[in-house]
């Protein structure tokens, strides 16, 4: 599942005083968290991801992802345990004319998807040749009669 957040930022908008949207999402696993800076930021919008009053991203406290024409795009794990989770997106800008509108997408995955087997492809390659051996085997005795 993939939540996607546009969070428009004020000009001049504190960095104690920071705008915040709460998002709710399924319980699963954050695999994947990419945020957009859109060109023109210059690293004077920042934004950061709580989950239960905790940063989570960037995973050091007190810290934000800031950026011009792109951002962070990574691969995480966070498990979400609650059926419904609330995450808060921050942000703060320190730009003193232009507003900025980041987006922030999140990627959940279900504990589901996570507990399914992955197959052994040696296995399936030897059962599927053990089933083309038992036809063949099955063709000769039908044509011997047997």
């Amino acid at each position: 599942m993939l939540y996607t957040v546009e969070l428009p930022i004020p000009a001049n908008t504190d960095k104690l005083n920071p705008v915040r949207q709460t998002i709710k999402v399924w319980r699963g696993v954050i695999n994947r968290i990419r945020i957009t800076f859109p060109t023109g930021c210059v690293g004077l919008a920042h934004i950061r991801i709580l989950h239960g009053g905790h940063q989570i991203a960037p995973v050091n406290e007190g810290s934000w992802f800031s950026g011009d024409g792109g951002g962070p795009d990574y691969q995480e794990f966070i498990p979400l345990q609650k059926e419904i989770n609330e995450l808060t997106i921050e942000g703060y800008n320190e730009d003193d004319t232009y507003p900025h509108k980041p987006i922030v997408e999140i990627s959940v995955l279900p504990y589901e998807v996570l507990a399914m087997p992955t197959l052994d492809y040696d296995l399936v390659y030897a059962m599927v040749r053990l089933m083309g051996e038992v036809k063949e085997l099955i063709t000769k005795l039908k044509e011997k009669g047997g």
